[in-house]
């Protein structure tokens, strides 16, 4: 943790972490018995929780957002798409210029939109509303415009 802390921008040291998950013994219990879960589950929210306490301290930090990524799919108990939009939504709220939280962010929305690729239909208005809001606060944000351009050809 210290290196990371040190170096949050160091690939190597992601890699290590990452490296460092898929090798690490299975808990106490067989797999499948509650405690081996429970433990599994409890060694990917703490990592989860790290990376978010590094993108506290650098919101845009891509190697940290790549990683989160990483770790979001690795869970063993999912954390809801919601959850993940509500996320990335405090993040763009606090700097509407963060390009890797709307980055996330089309990375979750186009999940969702199973093998189409594109944006559920229920997840477009709040789309646009919150692209809307953002234009107004820095109509000049490249972040906010190339967002923009994406919902425009994910959304038909």
């Amino acid at each position: 943790m210290t290196a990371l802390k040190a170096h949050p921008k160091v690939y190597w040291i992601w890699n290590h972490r990452r490296w460092c998950l898929e090798n690490t013994p299975n808990g106490p219990g067989a797999p499948g018995e509650a405690d081996a879960d429970s433990w599994r589950k409890t060694n990917w929210d703490r990592e989860l929780f790290v990376v978010e306490k590094l993108l506290d301290a650098d919101p845009r930090n891509f190697h940290a957002w790549n990683y989160r990524r990483y770790v979001l799919a690795s869970m063993p108990v999912p954390r809801s798409a919601k959850s993940e939009l509500a996320y990335t939504c405090r993040k763009i709220e606090a700097n509407i210029s963060n390009f890797s939280a709307w980055h996330q962010r089309s990375k979750v929305l186009t999940s969702l939109g199973e093998s189409s690729g594109s944006v559920p239909s229920q997840y477009l208005e709040e789309e646009f509303n919150l692209l809307r809001n953002a234009m107004y606060t820095d109509p000049s944000d490249q972040s906010v415009w190339i967002y923009h351009r994406w919902l425009m050809g994910a959304g038909k």
